[in-house]
């Protein structure tokens, strides 16, 4: 019985445990890739592609075990963001990509989140869309490509990772007017009811 009752524990911590590794992740980056060796580069690339990994994980996991939690469910698009947030500044930082399109991005995610805040308020739901997830997959790709920059057995990683970047930024946009259509429809059915 004590077995079962330390697996059962052990099960309902890890998804919150893999989301804590992905926040303990983002100062390691922040600490190792300005020193912009080709070497290191490689590793904070493998660390961010790892953390990304253990945003699936923990989402797939705590639904598999049935242990989703009120403190998992806030913690975990909080840690999704800081480690995005914290790619992007570092790859303008090292002058990968343009400032312009990190600042897009994370306007659009910070505007996303006020409007997520505002429509809990008024009890409307806005869940992920598919193209929101796609923007997330585009923009994860390509921080790990960007954060290699040099190409590898003939891969241009660079300009991979620009052409996905694109892509995040034009799913991204389409997305975030997705959630402000769903948004304003939802808020005037709620007018109209009151």
């Amino acid at each position: 019985m004590k077995i079962l009752g330390s697996l059962k524990d052990w099960q309902t911590g890890l998804p919150n445990w893999l989301t804590l590794a992905r926040i303990a992740i983002i100062p390691i980056l922040l600490i190792l890739y300005p020193f912009n060796f080709f070497t290191l580069n490689v590793v904070c690339a493998l660390l961010f592609g790892v953390a990304a990994i253990t945003d699936f994980l923990d989402g797939f996991l705590a639904r598999r075990f049935g242990t989703v939690s009120k403190f998992g469910a806030i913690l975990d698009p909080i840690a999704d963001k800081l480690l995005v947030v914290t790619g992007l500044i570092l790859l303008v930082d090292s002058q990968a990509i343009p400032s312009f399109i990190a600042g897009v991005l994370i306007l659009r995610e910070v505007a996303i989140s006020g409007l997520r805040l505002v429509a809990l308020e008024q009890n409307i739901s806005l869940n992920v869309n598919t193209f929101g997830k796609i923007k997330t997959a585009c923009q994860t790709i390509s921080i790990f490509c960007l954060m290699i920059t040099k190409p590898i057995f003939g891969l241009d990683f660079h300009l991979v990772g620009m052409i996905i970047l694109w892509m995040a930024v034009l799913f991204s946009l389409y997305s975030a007017y997705l959630y402000i259509q769903k948004f304003w429809h939802e808020a005037k059915l709620l007018e109209s009811a009151q």
